[in-house]
């Protein structure tokens, strides 16, 4: 929709270009709209890219930097993920060590390991029994698989 345009200086209120006679001047708009466009997709293109945040905009402006910045939230992701792989795998350990000894259910497993968080806990049992490490016993306690 049209609305109230500054004739005679090449600016309008709605960010359509008018010539100094006061007709629209279509060239101008189509090559504004595809810059618009442009734009766009290169928003588009950050918000999808899966790397370093810093990289791509450096990138962008022809700029080349080997290291990740390691403060944008796709490094402090993979950092995160990183630790929490690393907390599972000493977890998984400490699981299986118990496991060893006895089968246990869920509560009696989580109470006998100290100091990390129960969702933690349940996690990694899972990926332990998605990955075929552990299983249950007809009475629902959990063992390792033989």
């Amino acid at each position: 929709m049209l609305r109230k345009v500054i004739l005679g200086f090449g600016i309008s209120l709605d960010g359509y270009i008018a010539r100094r006679n006061g007709d629209l001047d279509f060239l101008a708009i189509d090559k504004k709209r595809e810059r618009d466009e442009a734009k766009l997709e290169k928003m588009i293109n950050l918000v999808r890219h899966r790397g370093c945040r810093q990289q791509f905009i450096l990138d962008y402006f022809g700029e080349v930097s080997d290291t990740d910045c390691g403060v944008c939230d796709v490094c402090l992701k993979k950092k995160k993920d990183q630790q929490q792989v690393g907390k599972e795998s000493v977890l998984s350990e400490t699981i299986k060590e118990l496991l060893k000894t006895e089968e246990l259910n869920l509560q009696d497993l989580i109470g006998k390991i100290k100091k990390t968080d129960q969702e933690l806990i349940i996690s990694t049992i899972r990926h332990m029994l998605d990955s075929g490490e552990l299983e249950y016993n007809v009475a629902g306690n959990l063992r390792l698989k033989k």
